[in-house]
């Protein structure tokens, strides 16, 4: 049986109105599905759904001061989907627990200090996707704890002092990509701990003349892991730290033409059986492998 459970505010709403849908079910046969619209500034939009089977929730919000959240536990093919545009200062919040085959898509466009946040926990086979562009100081932050074939990515594009952060722990397989284009004064990290045969990638690029940028990947108590960072623009930094064995790390800056200046590279491995390579391009940079 599937249930729609829509809640619209079509028309231009202020002061802080709210919405919120509870949608639970004692039987995982259950499926729902929840929707929610809100147009104007200072709202508030809320979703859950537990014990419920191939249930969707969507909620797109435009205007000022908004926040949404979404949450799902206790089931399986599930998905959340979040889209924020024309905002300022909005904040986003998905939380998935105890599912399977889950997925989370969030979207802020045209925003001044937007934060989007996913949490998946105990879970097997999560993707998590954030995406934030043609917005100042922003923050993207994706945790998956407890989870088995997770897979997290973040893009950030023409964004101008933001930060992205990829935590996974305790997760097998797991995969993270964070891709950063004309983002100056922009950060990227991704920490992995407790995995195997886990997978960072960090990207970023057309930043030239604009400023810095920062990577930084952190791979710990686990084997078999894969860093890659690459870097266009001048003055970047970017640190890769790896433990235990069989792990491999790259790092590339770079600049089209090839006249990147003043970057610095950095790379620590420790216990054995390690690969470490740095390309840089340019004048003026430095380059460091640590193994030990």
């Amino acid at each position: 049986m599937k249930k729609w459970m829509p809640c619209f505010l079509p028309g231009p709403t202020l002061g802080g109105i709210l919405c919120t849908l509870l949608l639970s079910s004692g039987s995982m046969a259950e499926t729902h599905t929840a929707a929610i619209g809100q147009y104007g500034s200072q709202n508030l939009a809320n979703a859950v759904q537990t014990e419920s089977r191939s249930s969707h929730i969507q909620i797109m919000t435009q205007g000022e001061h908004s926040q949404a959240a979404a949450t799902q536990s206790a089931s399986d093919h599930v998905s959340a989907r979040i889209e924020q545009t024309n905002a300022n200062a909005t904040v986003t919040t998905i939380e998935q627990r105890k599912t399977s085959l889950s997925s989370v898509f969030v979207t802020q466009f045209n925003s001044t200090v937007a934060s989007g946040s996913v949490i998946q926990q105990d879970s097997t086979q999560d993707d998590a996707q954030v995406f934030q562009s043609h917005s100042v100081m922003s923050q993207a932050h994706i945790s998956q704890t407890t989870t088995d074939r997770s897979a997290a990515m973040i893009s950030q594009m023409h964004t101008t002092d933001s930060l992205s952060v990829i935590e996974q722990s305790n997760a097998a397989s797991s995969t993270a990509h964070i891709e950063q284009a004309a983002t100056p004064l922009s950060h990227a990290q991704i920490h992995q701990q407790d995995t195997v045969n886990a997978k960072a990638t960090i990207r970023q690029r057309d930043s030239q003349l604009m400023g810095a940028q920062h990577s930084q990947i952190t791979q710990h108590n686990g084997e078999g892991a894969t860093g890659w960072a690459d870097q266009a623009g001048d003055n970047n930094t970017s640190l890769i730290h790896q433990q235990n064995d069989l792990n491999q790390a790259r790092v590339q800056q770079h600049s089209s033409p090839a006249t990147a200046s003043g970057n610095d590279a950095l790379i620590f491995q420790s216990s054995g059986a390690n690969g470490a390579r740095i390309i840089q391009f340019g004048n003026g940079n430095h380059a460091n492998i640590h193994q030990f």
